[in-house]
């Protein structure tokens, strides 16, 4: 026998919260998720944590929006050759191939939003997965239009290059709510898990200055109150650090 108190789905589904997340769903950011083992978009807990979140909100019934990267190359590992070789180890597989579904406008356009890098503008495109009442938006920088280099940006999960870790952050933060205010998704509470998309932040503080005239100071007090934050490794090495001088240059068309 369940315990009511216990019951808090099932309170949740009966409540006006829950006639409100209907319209605003939660949005959830992390840049690593468990969904399938076709989809080697994960390197560990993180991963198994954000995919154990998604599953949870699809069998519950709850409206979930979450925002991630589209790996292609997935996450990196190495292995030994029968010849004693050091090999990579990639995903290889396309977002076809996994199921995914790209995001299109009304009429079947592809939707697609810029992120400012440097002193360029970078296109980024979405992949749609969907687990019952969770969607998932894979955000993709390989996209016709973009430079060589700039394709490659999401290529690697956790990729050691501090240069494109930094912009892969800032196309999931920056690119994240762009792309969502873009298929017409307006969250009311936006759950970072871990600090891999804290140029979010930035992001929704200028939507609010630019939506309802308010300066700096009173768009990043009306944020505080739509922001979660979780964090779930709790050591120096789970947590990026970026030398001024990278963060400067990267920012500044931004800016």
């Amino acid at each position: 026998m369940i315990n009511d108190d216990m019951n808090w789905f099932e309170k949740l589904r009966g409540s006006g919260s829950f006639s409100d997340l209907k319209d605003r769903p939660i949005a959830y950011f992390c840049a690593e998720y468990a969904l399938t083992s076709s989809l080697s978009l994960y390197a560990g807990g993180l991963g198994v944590l954000a995919g154990d979140y998604v599953r949870e909100a699809g069998d519950q019934g709850i409206p979930l929006t979450a925002v991630g990267l589209y790996y292609a190359k997935g996450f990196t590992h190495k292995e030994l050759s029968p010849e004693g070789r050091v090999v990579d180890l990639h995903n290889g597989k396309t977002p076809e191939d996994a199921g995914l579904i790209p995001v299109k406008n009304m009429i079947g356009e592809l939707i697609q939003v810029t992120v400012p890098l440097g002193e360029r503008d970078v296109l980024v495109r979405a992949w749609l997965f969907e687990y019952k009442s969770a969607k998932v938006y894979l955000l993709d920088t390989k996209v016709d239009g973009n430079s060589e280099q700039d394709q490659h940006i999401t290529d690697t999960l956790y990729t050691t290059d501090k240069e494109t870790r930094l912009k892969q952050e800032m196309v999931l933060g920056i690119g994240g709510l762009r792309l969502l205010l873009a298929i017409g998704n307006h969250p009311f509470i936006y759950h970072f898990n871990e600090g891999h998309s804290a140029f979010l932040i930035y992001e929704l503080i200028h939507h609010e200055m630019v939506e309802h005239g308010m300066d700096f100071d009173q768009a990043r007090e009306r944020v505080k109150q739509r922001v979660l934050f979780t964090n779930h490794t709790l050591v120096p090495a789970g947590n990026d650090v970026f030398s001024n001088d990278l963060v400067s240059l990267q920012l500044s068309h931004y800016a």
